[in-house]
């Protein structure tokens, strides 16, 4: 289940949709949206920055999710998304003190 959805920028019906279908993957064990959308200095077209944090998540999986996000989604926000556990130290810092959790799996 989304969490945090109303601490983030207003995301338009097919985004959040998207999102609520990733919260059925079971690899994935948080979702983070960061930069201008979780700190609120975004525009209206600004794109969404998601980081993925799914460790047990095959590189075969991640390339589809990549590919689906961007040819086969149809929203007007771009999604941009980033696997969390790759990222360098500076991003991933940036990301845990900018970022919003809008997904964790319950255990």
């Amino acid at each position: 289940m989304l969490q945090n959805i109303d601490r983030i920028s207003p995301l338009p019906q097919e985004v959040i949709c998207f999102l609520t279908s990733l919260t059925t993957n079971n690899v994935i064990d948080r979702m983070i949206v960061f930069g201008s959308r979780a700190i609120g200095d975004y525009e209206k077209y600004s794109d969404l920055d998601l980081a993925i944090d799914a460790p047990k998540m095959s590189k075969l999986e991640w390339q589809k999710l990549k590919e689906y996000v961007t040819y086969d989604l149809r929203t007007v926000l771009r999604i941009s998304l980033v696997y969390y556990s790759t990222n360098p130290p500076k991003l991933k810092e940036r990301i845990k003190t900018t970022g919003t959790i809008i997904y964790g799996r319950q255990s």
